[in-house]
């Protein structure tokens, strides 16, 4: 075991070459829970500084910051934690050398309350955390250049910008934003193509993000977005980045808006904003017109079906009834895109008490519909009866008046299914007597004019008469 520690420790003088004047720092206490200020704790003895690459390799050991500390550089073996302790600070590099953090398997860096990671004069902060770590930055001064290798890199405080400003380079992991004002200063993160960045809801992130093209990927948690409070604040977003947003609500009342970014420049037309599938069936994406803003609204129904009435006969004969004898008639509805059908009488349109209807599925795979009427009118039934009827699917109705009317009294026009705007009505009804509109619902007892159309010529012919007797004499 000790054979294979000091080939680690041979391995890491390799990987981090020191400068001049640097040591390898090696942990030696065996004690879980121990300060990194002991100065006995170390191999060679003596608290590290700033130019000493810290090594600490003993499984399931916590090493507490309760001192100001210095370090050139650090590798971390898995299940050691080192905690920053409140009020208190390691500060990495010394010079112009590029600083390197390094994590293995679940090893973690936190930091507490008003403690920090800070960086004395760094040009450079390499951060090479695994997929199984997680690195937890409360509170830190960056240097002008951080490069993010792999693993998770949390920002749970604010990461100030250097004076000349940081460029922070996500060229693997994940970086994972959760706390308000997590960036100061002047701040860009650059996203390399297929990496991947996480808001926490409430970020105001208050830096620029750069998506390199090839589909960069961030999601963004709007649980707590209001028309008024956005989920993010960005100071720019630009590039090619795929947005998805996470944990909306489950329902948002019509009208209702979600103000899920806000951002200093317009957002890049490359820019995709994208729901997952169950809410994009409920919500769509609105951008303001400057393309500043990104909200989330309800999404108008729209739908391909058509719902159609299909009377089986438009002949007066199948609608008329005769008080005493037993009445019926039917007509079928039917949904173009396949949809339940529900059919109701429209309101304000009662049936009479004596006509009632059913309603049949026609069958097979079909949702159509026959809507059957019947009843026995009594005596004192009499006149055109208009019936209202309203068939609907989850998307789509449509309305229809089906008049039935009494037999023998000529009738009514028939029914006008599915009317639609600009669609013309039926005809007016004649006025009886009248020779230049004929009356298409009057019956006749002879093909030609009948016994009422030649009533007049009758009277003619008796007034001649007289005339002819006249003569005779």
């Amino acid at each position: 075991m000790r054979k294979g520690f000091l080939l680690a420790v041979a391995l890491v003088a390799f990987l981090f070459p020191s400068g001049a004047g640097a040591a390898e720092k090696v942990w030696s206490n065996s004690v879980p829970d121990s300060v990194w200020s002991d100065g006995a704790n170390w191999v060679p003895a003596g608290v590290p500084a700033s130019v000493d690459h810290v090594v600490i390799g003993r499984s399931k050991t916590i090493v507490g910051i309760t001192n100001a500390a210095f370090a050139g550089g650090l590798l971390l073996s898995p299940d050691v934690s080192l905690d920053i302790r409140a009020g208190h600070n390691l500060t990495l590099g010394s010079g112009d050398a590029a600083v390197n953090i390094e994590l293995e398997g679940n090893a973690e860096i936190r930091t507490v309350g008003a403690s920090a990671l800070a960086f004395d004069a760094v040009n450079r902060l390499n951060l090479n955390v695994p997929s199984s770590a997680r690195l937890k930055l409360g509170k830190m001064s960056a240097p002008a250049a951080v490069h993010q290798s792999g693993g998770i890199v949390q920002l749970t405080g604010t990461v100030t910008a250097a004076a000349g400003g940081t460029d922070w380079h996500v060229n693997g992991g994940l970086l994972y934003v959760k706390k308000n004002d997590a960036f100061s200063g002047n701040m860009t993160v650059k996203v390399a193509a297929g990496k991947e960045v996480q808001f926490e809801k409430g970020a105001d992130a208050g830096a620029s993000f750069d998506f390199s093209a090839g589909s960069s990927i961030t999601s963004l948690d709007v649980a707590d977005a209001t028309s008024a409070v956005p989920a993010l604040k960005l100071k720019a977003l630009t590039g090619d980045v795929i947005l998805k947003l996470i944990n909306v609500p489950a329902t948002l009342a019509p009208g209702d808006v979600l103000r899920v970014i806000d951002c200093d420049s317009p957002i890049p037309a490359a820019a995709q904003v994208r729901l997952d599938p169950a809410s994009a069936a409920k919500y769509e994406i609105q951008l303001s017109g400057d393309r500043r803003s990104v909200m989330i609204g309800t999404r108008a129904v729209a739908s391909a079906d058509v719902v159609v009435f299909t009377p089986p006969t438009d002949t007066l004969a199948s609608r008329e009834y005769e008080p005493g004898v037993p009445f019926a008639a039917s007509f079928d509805v039917t949904s173009s895109a396949g949809q339940a059908l529900t059919v109701t009488t429209i309101p304000g349109s009662s049936l009479p008490v004596w006509l009632g209807y059913v309603v049949t599925p026609k069958g097979g795979a079909s949702s159509d519909v026959t809507v059957t009427l019947s009843g026995t009118p009594d005596a004192t039934v009499s006149g055109d009866i208009p019936l209202g009827f309203r068939a609907s699917t989850a998307t789509a109705s449509a309305d229809m008046t089906y008049t039935i009317v009494k037999k023998g009294s000529g009738g009514a026009p028939g029914p006008n299914p599915n009317p639609r705007p600009g669609q013309p009505g039926p005809l007016p009804r004649p006025n009886p007597g009248d020779p230049l509109l004929p009356d298409p619902n009057r019956k006749s007892r002879s093909g030609g004019g009948g016994c009422d159309a030649g009533l007049a010529g009758i009277v003619a012919l008796l007034a001649l008469l007289p005339l002819r007797s006249r003569r005779r004499k």
